[in-house]
């Protein structure tokens, strides 16, 4: 793309990206903030709600052998609780931070 003065522009990275997903429970804390942290960042992700869904969180179990919540999925990777850093290190690694 060129600009005016004929200068390239470079395209803009998406923040939009429904390879996340977070394994969450109504009552969890620790959800509540990986949500906020991911809408902060304005990074679209999928929720699953393992008591309503549990079936859902057998999968996830299954990948991780993990009981806890949450879990954030980002593509072949899962993140187990709220590790900020962990997941900011994680959504760059797959170019969606």
């Amino acid at each position: 793309m060129s600009t005016s003065s004929g200068a390239l522009k470079k395209p803009q990275k998406t923040k939009t990206n429904p390879r996340v997903t977070v394994y969450t429970t109504p009552s969890c804390k620790y959800c509540k903030a990986v949500k906020q942290f991911l809408h902060e960042e304005g990074i679209a992700f999928s929720e699953v709600d393992v008591q309503a869904n549990p079936k859902r969180f057998e999968d996830v179990f299954l990948l991780t052998g993990q009981i806890g919540v949450p879990q954030t999925k980002i593509e072949d990777d899962v993140v187990v609780g709220f590790d900020k850093k962990r997941l900011i290190d994680v959504l760059k690694a797959h170019d969606i931070l």
